[in-house]
């Protein structure tokens, strides 16, 4: 479960992309299972928001997820349970 707390709509929904991407299995990128994948390239799960400043490119990758994320992703959904938390039942 993850919490987004943002004055900021755009950085807002940033933010929420990037904590849905860890509560689905990703890591950053350039850590841990996303070694392959480099944070400078500046998709969703980069640990480092890469802001717009004047006159500079729209960072193209910003709205992204890079292939390690995906791959991540992939891995965790295959698994039936894997949304799901159970505690404490017992019984079929």
């Amino acid at each position: 479960m993850s919490v987004v707390e943002q004055a900021d709509f755009v950085l807002m929904v940033y933010e929420a992309a990037h904590e849905l991407g860890h509560s689905l299995g990703a890591n950053h990128d350039g850590e841990g299972k996303a070694i392959a994948c480099k944070a400078s390239d500046g998709f969703i799960m980069s640990p480092k928001y890469i802001h717009d400043t004047y006159g500079t490119p729209f960072p193209k990758n910003r709205w992204t997820f890079s292939k390690c994320s995906l791959n991540s992703f992939k891995k965790t959904l295959k698994n039936k349970f894997a949304l799901v938390r159970v505690t404490g039942l017992t019984g079929s």
